[in-house]
């Protein structure tokens, strides 16, 4: 869902953009950023959501076993998702400034 609205997002924008009779340099890059958040999603749905599915499977996230190098795999992924989402926020809030 975040793929699609983002990409709608980043068209509508775009469209806005392209019918004002001047351009600012701070929607210009207030767009750029939405356009960044969108390929941000877009990694995240392609490229880490499915690593991080394939090293949960056969884990057992109950009981684990002390030392068990694929939680390590596991929480290097997370943190690589984690660390996504939160350039993404960083750069919403940006593009948010930048047009108010």
């Amino acid at each position: 869902m975040e793929v699609i609205l983002g990409a709608l997002l980043v068209a509508a924008g775009a469209l806005l953009l392209s019918r004002a009779p001047t351009v600012s340099h701070k929607s210009l890059a207030a767009l750029l950023s939405v356009g960044v958040m969108w390929l941000i999603a877009l990694a995240q749905y392609t490229w880490a959501r499915p690593r991080m599915s394939a090293a949960t499977k056969e884990l057992d996230l109950v009981n684990r076993q002390p030392g068990d190098a694929r939680f390590d795999i596991l929480r290097r992924w997370h943190k690589t998702y984690v660390a996504l989402d939160f350039v993404r926020v960083t750069l919403g809030l940006a593009a948010l400034g930048l047009w108010v």
